[in-house]
């Protein structure tokens, strides 16, 4: 193996050329499969499984190490070796991932014989294609890594009725090598790469790829159209989000059915966040309703929904937010604070829905009594049927009401 302070490798340009679209600026790590071997065609290209070890320092800056099983060709796989860029999750500096290349289709995976990249033994056995007898050649690449995207996928020796197919979309790139812009089609874990055509000959080299590991701190766009935070594609980077990243929802009303991973802030700029029964959400932070010419709704439904603080931030009800909490016949959810600062803003609403509920209730909001609430207006609606505990009873939303 070579050593880990190589200097980045350029691709080798009489047989690749990158074309890294504007499209692509977001790809952080380029994994380049170019190499020196240019000899005639040999068994000792044969590489087996392809393990590509990435090392990420203080900094997000990445590392690869590759390794083959085969040991004949491992000097050459040792060239893809070195810095290959920076990885966007926060969580990921100062960790380790890998991903692994297999073929699981017809043919051995191998370097090809023009140091352009990786091809198939089988059909054409410096190309991934089709075999004789008409049996495809795939690569599958394990990704063993939370919050992968991939971004693009680099191709060189394109025939003529050549292309890929990532998956099961096919893609017919016009040139004979380049890079393809894949980011559109949400491919977030493990996946496989396959000629788009069904002849023998006809195919490409796979020269490298590009992804990053993203740290979902953008925002809910509600792709797959069924509103829950628990569905990856619903998310800008296609990961459920997780801490310490941020999430943002802006415009979308999003439905908690389940428990999801801790995340830094939430911030809910318009529309709303419903938290079902028996499901949970901890924050570091929170910032609802910030701005006045948007609302703003937060559902707290049922005893055993949870929204908990998880360090010492600021939690902020804004003027355009209103705050709905329906307990059931077991009681009421609060908002659990241990520390930081609470801030109740002019203009905000607490609403206590009795629909779901025919008993007393307890606390809206739990807080240490290290907390400072800052609430320069507070107005509590409550609905006319069913009354809440005694008659003569009077609960703020931060006292601990029984």
């Amino acid at each position: 193996m070579k050593s880990l302070s190589s200097t980045f490798r350029l691709p080798l340009l009489t047989s690749v050329f990158w074309l890294v679209s504007s499209n692509l600026l977001q790809a952080q790590v380029t994994v380049d499969f170019s190499h020196s071997y240019t000899s005639g065609g040999s068994v000792t290209q044969n590489t087996s499984d392809i393990t590509l070890a990435f090392t990420v320092d203080g900094s997000g800056n990445v590392t690869l190490d590759a390794t083959s099983a085969y040991t004949d060709p491992a000097s050459y796989v040792n060239e893809f070796d070195g810095p290959v860029g920076t990885v966007s999750d926060p969580a990921m500096y100062g960790q380790s991932f890998s991903l692994v290349l297999s073929e699981t289709g017809s043919g051995n995976l191998r370097i090809d014989n023009t140091g352009s990249g990786l091809a198939s033994q089988g059909g054409s056995a410096q190309l991934i294609d089709t075999s004789a007898s008409g049996e495809k050649e795939i690569i599958t690449v394990t990704v063993n890594a939370s919050r992968f995207i991939l971004q693009g996928v680099s191709y060189a020796g394109k025939t003529s009725s050549g292309g890929f197919a990532l998956n099961s979309t096919l893609y017919t790139p016009s040139s004979s090598s380049g890079t393809e812009d894949v980011s559109d089609q949400g491919v977030n874990g493990t996946f496989s790469l396959s000629s788009s055509s069904t002849s023998t000959g006809q195919g490409f080299v796979l020269s490298g790829f590009s992804f990053d590991l993203l740290g979902a701190s953008g925002g809910f766009d509600n792709s797959s159209g069924d509103n829950l935070w628990s569905t990856a594609t619903n998310w800008d980077a296609n990961v459920v989000p997780s801490a310490p990243s941020d999430v943002t929802i802006d415009g979308h009303d999003v439905i908690l059915n389940s428990s999801v991973p801790t995340v830094g802030g939430l911030n809910i700029t318009a529309g709303s966040l419903t938290i079902n029964n028996s499901s949970s959400l901890s924050i570091a932070s929170m910032t609802l309703g910030s701005v006045l010419e948007s609302d703003v709704s937060l559902f707290i439904n049922g005893s055993a929904a949870s929204l908990n603080h998880t360090g010492s931030g600021v939690f902020t009800v804004g003027g355009s937010t209103t705050v709905i909490t329906k307990p059931d016949n077991s009681g009421s959810s609060p908002l659990e604070l241990d520390s930081g600062t609470l801030v109740l803003e002019i203009g905000y609403e607490w609403i206590l829905d009795g629909s779901m509920s025919a008993t007393s209730f307890t606390s809206l909001i739990s807080v240490a009594s290290t907390v400072p609430v800052l609430a320069v207006a507070m107005k509590m609606v409550f609905p006319i049927l069913p009354v809440f505990g005694p008659a003569t009873s009077t609960c703020l939303p931060i006292a601990n009401c029984n």
